[in-house]
């Protein structure tokens, strides 16, 4: 990690990262929408919510079916324009349902967000491309904050539909589980982004994410620079590779 940033996140005990931010105190309580039925997601109880907490509420079971859609046969959908335009064409279809129910659902904006989550890195698609962006800091759906140079992290406009989002993110990024069973992620990219990432089932206010890009003038040490300073043999070359992609530097 680089510089430590301004807010410190506090890892609170668990039974098996990071700001503390409380829940509303009248907060309604929802199935986890990861074991809804796809075929039929209940909007009825969204008609009492309003402002982030129906789009909370909403957008997470959105997400949670649309990706037990796409995953039938495969561990994370597919990054391709075809499987990005059948989520979008689904979560559209759930979001009308949902508007059916409840005043002020997004549903063009929102079908939008989740389908870039779930075919692609969401939020942090566009700040991982900008030359730059030295970290990127995540709090939770709703916070998302990037240090540029030696400058204050600061918050940016970008948001994640739900948390689950935010775990399929670092999953595509780091080829590593994340969730409860695996709660805490310490990973490098194959682009040499160190992330470290904390379920928010041992976070408060989580999941909690530091992306730490590499400095663009800073030399990485990839496989191929290895190999032509006679650092690694062609067949550990190869044998690297293959373990990293299985996922076996994490298990």
């Amino acid at each position: 990690q680089n510089d430590t940033p301004p807010i410190v996140p506090q890892v609170v005990p668990a039974s098996s990262g990071p700001v503390v931010r409380s829940s509303p105190s009248a907060s309604p309580v929802f199935l986890d929408p990861r074991h809804l039925d796809t075929a039929d997601v209940d909007f009825t109880d969204l008609a009492a919510l309003s402002g982030p907490a129906l789009a909370r509420a909403a957008c997470a079971r959105v997400f949670a079916s649309v990706f037990e859609l796409l995953t039938e046969d495969t561990e994370l959908p597919g990054r391709d324009g075809e499987a990005r335009a059948r989520a979008r064409a689904e979560a559209v279809r759930l979001l009308q349902l949902a508007a059916d129910t409840a005043t002020g659902i997004e549903v063009r904006p929102w079908a939008e967000r989740i389908a870039s989550e779930l075919c692609g890195l969401g939020a942090l698609s566009a700040r991982l491309a900008e030359t730059d962006v030295q970290e990127i800091f995540v709090h939770g759906p709703d916070r998302v904050l990037v240090r540029r140079g030696n400058a204050v992290p600061a918050e940016i406009d970008a948001k994640f539909s739900c948390p689950q989002a935010i775990e399929v993110v670092v999953r595509r990024l780091t080829g590593t589980n994340f969730g409860a069973e695996n709660p805490i992620v310490d990973a490098r990219t194959l682009d040499g982004a160190d992330v470290y990432a904390v379920h928010e089932s041992v976070a408060s206010g989580g999941p909690v994410v530091n992306i730490t890009l590499p400095s663009p003038t800073e030399p990485r040490w990839t496989l191929e620079r290895l190999l032509q300073e006679g650092a690694l043999s062609p067949a550990v070359a190869n044998l690297l590779s293959v373990c990293v992609q299985a996922g076996l530097g994490h298990r």
